[in-house]
């Protein structure tokens, strides 16, 4: 699953944030995909009075039953919400009642009734890292699918400063952070090199954290080529595997891709070519390299492939590879490479897509 989301990270247009995973369970979620959402008053065990409706055709006064949430405390809540994913007409609703500050209730009555996307990126925006964790978690699952451009454009609102705290904190979940990084990407300069160092490599960051790549990308655009081979150094050691190198992998492949300075762009493509020569994290080179149409690197491609005959997937990956080139010494290989596994390569038709 590691591997598919590198290889997404490529086939795909630079659209949404690659490095960030969206909850489906935030508030925000769960009412947007709701067939009706109201607000409602418990009027005795397990029945609730509509007394306002947000989304759906939902009638006020109607009585329903529901769960109540987990959430509940001996408190009195400010506000009851009760939402359905099935016909609201039904006398049972799916959802647990929510119990809800004003605050709380206020931002999903405005969610629900925001006239255009950009209002509710707004929206969103205002609330990254509320003292709320309902409301927290809602504006980092609205902002971390929308586009780039989109995403960018709201740091405005929440400030550079804000945004550079926010990475810096080590209670910041690690997947809001990579948003973040996001955000904060194209305000960074060269005088943001020295924290994000810190931040980086005194002590390596893990290498499984979640904003390891988007961490690194915003670092080599501070920090230039010189800032390459320092991650390369840290983060891919020859004796590391392909597990624990996948972080490092997916940013030297985004900032490879995606970069716009072409040295550092250059320096990327380099540390993928460096890493087709490890004996076990080799083959997971091929299809960016190839998306990258680097055909420099073909004999090693297919030597590989030879290499690992008793594993179908690089025989076939390693097919694929001469498949997105058109010239002859390609169309040499795929012989070669069909006269000795013909089932694998008749199987495997279908190029690797071209790469930005």
């Amino acid at each position: 699953m590691r591997f598919l989301i590198l290889f997404l990270l490529l086939v795909a247009p630079l659209s949404a944030c690659p490095f960030c995973s969206p909850s489906s369970s935030d508030l925000y979620t769960i009412v947007d995909n709701s067939q009706a959402v109201a607000k409602v008053d418990k009027v005795g065990e397990g029945k609730y009075k509509i007394t306002e409706v947000l989304k759906g055709k939902a009638k006020v006064g109607r009585v329903v039953l529901a769960g109540a949430s987990r959430a509940f405390s001996s408190n009195q809540p400010e506000a009851l919400l009760l939402s359905t994913i099935s016909n609201p007409n039904q006398p049972y609703w799916s959802e647990p009642v929510r119990p809800l500050t004003n605050r709380e209730y206020g931002f999903v009555k405005s969610s629900l009734s925001a006239p255009t996307k950009a209002k509710l990126l707004d929206l969103a925006a205002r609330h990254l890292e509320d003292k709320s964790d309902l409301l927290a978690d809602s504006a980092y699952s609205i902002l971390a699918p929308a586009e780039v451009e989109e995403v960018q454009a709201r740091a405005q609102l929440v400030g550079q400063k804000k945004l550079i705290s926010w990475i810096q904190d080590p209670t910041v979940l690690s997947e809001r952070k990579s948003l973040y990084l996001l955000m904060a990407l194209p305000k960074l300069t060269s005088q943001d090199k020295s924290w994000l160092k810190a931040q980086l490599l005194n002590p390596p960051l893990s290498a499984y954290a979640s904003h390891l790549a988007p961490m690194m990308v915003a670092y080599a655009r501070t920090g230039g080529a010189t800032a390459l081979k320092e991650m390369e150094g840290v983060f891919l050691k020859p004796g590391a595997s392909a597990s624990a190198t996948f972080g490092a992998t997916s940013g030297f492949t985004y900032i490879g891709t995606y970069e716009t300075d072409p040295s550092i762009k250059s320096a990327a493509r380099d540390v993928i070519r460096r890493e087709l020569d490890h004996p076990d994290r080799g083959v997971f080179a091929i299809s960016t390299l190839a998306e990258w149409r680097d055909f420099g690197v073909a004999d090693k491609v297919e030597a590989m492939a030879y290499k690992h005959e008793e594993t179908p997937w690089v025989v076939s990956s390693a097919t694929r590879y001469f498949r997105s080139f058109e010239n002859p010494k390609a169309r040499e290989a795929i012989k070669r490479l069909a006269a000795k596994y013909p089932k694998i390569v008749e199987s495997a038709q279908k190029p690797f897509p071209q790469a930005k």
